[in-house]
């Protein structure tokens, strides 16, 4: 294809140099943008946690792409971000946002997936199947869009006999993660569907299971599947990418009896080999499977009867039939020549489907009609200051700002927020909004292009959380723990969906009266982790009571704190002496500055008592058991109405 400069740039995120599933499809991607003659770049994120791998793609260097496609799971970036390993999807200043997903279950998402998927403006589904699982739960638009085969090692020189494979034997071969979900994998399945084929071992035939970081429960669940028998090997280990290409070219049948799959590039990679492959009959694979170039499992959907994370009780799968599945093993054991056949149809099939070239030109079909319906070009905001060019000693700071029936302050929380002392492109924005009946989110849906065109990024994500208070009874005692815990949720899925590449977070109330221009020179100023301004009502009076410090008692320590705060000993911001800053132990969040890094390495808002407190109390007791420090400022005031 040739080089078409007329379209976006793309630069690819994703774990390039990892020998596993998410690894592999970004690989395929980045094969596949090779192919297709559009400008690309790739940037590899290592796995968060993980070792490095071995087999590194080399990637080029050159930045400033248009579309920032970024190749991992919700929940993958979230730990990319918080270690640092990316500094946030927005952090390259590309125009349009895609991510590239891979999902298993067509009755819901985890649970902080609808929210991250407020960053991107598409997501790109690994298969058919994928897009029908993920696309009835966000709002953002959902696309397939299928990577290339990624370009294996040659395997020359590996000898395959210690891993179990050995000149003469048909080896039947089955390949899982140990570290996924073994109940979607289903590998015991495929050992009883092989026992029942073979119920006696067999010197010429043998399974041969392939994992990778089983944990022990999980490895002796398998192994009690095995029952003893010699004709069963399990390998649990890490592989070079040439170790596996010569490994799935070296068996005669891979076997996946799996309840639900993405896509499955492994058995689209024994395909392109010629090996027969044997799998259940739905899902992900059947973007490149059909009756006459796989043989195809029958199977029952059936309920998940108990929770296997990340997936649900209640999550909807295929069943393989063990039975069907035993006789197709014998199929394509005793009838070599047919199972050839149906091999060599299957190889020219996945190599023209999955090819780069392919592959390529889908997604360059896919980017000129984003560009040519405008919908790239609409997201280039011209007012914006982009990030790369603000000075770095400027921090960037999110404003994050949960919402429940806000209609009668946005305006004036808006006019606040113009009114600050700060260049706003080194503002972001974030509203969570939920359960309103005041027509709030349509309020604020309608504002979104003057938002985009002012501040450096906007996020609006809505999520009802079904509570419900009577009217009057919002301060109430026996109300707190309730709202407060669903305050906290509201808070952490915010930050969630919202953060990216900020240095601070300011947490402010949608109706607060009044703050001084000044107040986020006033609080960066005060040279502390976490810090909060004196919330007062009009008449001067401390509001905020979750904003409060201990007494010293006769030890020098300070006094032991009810978490019920009835007992008289919280000392609040009106009881200091002078102006200078105040050591806290409990914050509250009308107005809240937060270092994002302590986010990104999990200081959350508890959503259930931590200690006896949730929410920003929560949030201080814990910050302080990790050794940070909070801190109250009594000269800067904050006003919030009269209740």
């Amino acid at each position: 294809m040739a080089a078409t400069t007329a379209l976006p740039g793309v630069a690819l995120y994703g774990h390039l140099s990892q020998p596993f599933g998410l690894g592999s499809a970004a690989r395929g991607l980045a094969a596949a943008l090779a192919a297709s003659g559009l400008r690309f770049t790739a940037i590899d994120l290592p796995w968060p946690t993980a070792e490095q791998a071995r087999d590194v793609l080399p990637t080029p260097s050159e930045l400033g792409m248009e579309v920032g496609l970024i190749a991992t799971n919700p929940d993958i970036l979230r730990r990319c971000i918080g270690t640092g390993a990316m500094p946030g999807p927005s952090a390259g200043g590309h125009a349009f946002m895609i991510g590239h997903w891979h999902w298993e279950s067509t009755t819901g998402l985890p649970q902080e997936w609808p929210a991250m998927s407020m960053l991107f403006d598409e997501i790109w589904a690994s298969s058919s199947y994928g897009a029908a699982c993920i696309a009835p739960f966000v709002e953002t638009p959902v696309v397939p869009v299928p990577p290339a085969l990624p370009a294996r090692e040659p395997p020359a020189g590996i000898d395959l006999r210690r891993f179990g494979v050995e000149p003469g034997i048909f080896v039947f071969l089955s390949v899982f993660d140990g570290r996924g979900n073994l109940d979607r994998k289903n590998p015991i399945a495929v050992i009883q569907a092989y026992r029942a084929a073979f119920p006696r071992p067999q010197p010429t035939v043998r399974l041969l299971l392939k994992s990778r970081g089983l944990s022990p429960n999980d490895r002796a669940i398998l192994i009690r599947s095995m029952d003893g028998r010699p004709d069963v090997g399990l390998l649990d280990c890490a592989m070079t990418g040439a170790e596996m290409a010569a490994l799935v070219g070296g068996c005669d049948c891979l076997v996946s009896l799996h309840r639900a799959e993405a896509l499955g590039l492994v058995m689209a990679e024994a395909m392109a080999d010629a090996k027969p492959v044997i799998a259940t009959g739905h899902s992900g694979n059947l973007e490149f499977m059909t009756p006459a170039n796989a043989f195809l499992v029958s199977y029952d959907l059936v309920p998940l009867q108990q929770d296997s994370p990340p997936f649900r009780q209640g999550t909807v799968w295929a069943e393989a039939n063990v039975g069907h599945a035993a006789r197709l093993m014998r199929q394509v054991h005793d009838r070599p020549d047919r199972a050839r056949a149906g091999a060599e149809r299957g190889a020219r099939w996945v190599r023209s489907v999955l090819s780069p070239e392919a592959a390529g030109a889908r997604i360059a079909a896919r980017l000129e009609l984003l560009a040519r319906t405008g919908r790239i070009a609409a997201r280039v905001p011209a007012a914006i200051t982009p990030p790369s060019t603000l000075p770095r000693s400027l921090p960037t700071l999110l404003v994050a700002t949960p919402m429940k029936n806000g209609a009668p302050y946005i305006d004036r929380y808006f006019g606040l927020l113009r009114s600050l002392a700060v260049d706003p492109a080194r503002l972001s924005l974030a509203i969570l909004e939920g359960d309103s009946s005041d027509g709030s989110w349509d309020r604020l849906c309608a504002m979104r292009g003057d938002l985009e065109a002012r501040y450096r990024r906007v996020t609006l994500m809505r999520h009802d959380f079904g509570y419900r208070l009577p009217p009057g009874l919002r301060y109430q005692p026996s109300a707190q723990e309730r709202r407060r815990s669903v305050l906290a949720k509201a808070r952490n899925r915010l930050l969630t969906g919202a953060l990216a590449d900020e240095d601070w977070v300011l947490w402010l109330d949608v109706d607060l009266v009044e703050y001084p221009p000044d107040l986020i020179d006033q609080l960066l100023g005060a040279g502390h982790d976490i810090v909060v301004p004196h919330c007062i009502l009009p008449n001067g009076r401390t509001f905020d009571r979750n904003t409060f410090f201990l007494p010293t008692g006769p030890d020098g320590r300070p006094v032991a704190d009810d978490p019920a705060g009835d007992d008289g000993r919280r000392l609040y911001l009106e009881d200091a002496q002078g102006d200078d800053p105040v050591e806290l132990h409990g914050v509250g969040g009308t107005a809240l500055l937060v270092r994002a890094d302590l986010h990104r390495e999990g200081l959350i808002f508890p959503a259930a008592p931590y200690r006896g407190h949730l929410e920003t109390e929560g949030l201080a007791v814990l910050a302080r058991d990790l050794g940070y420090r909070c801190v109250g400022l009594p000269a800067v005031r904050v006003v919030h109405p009269p209740v």
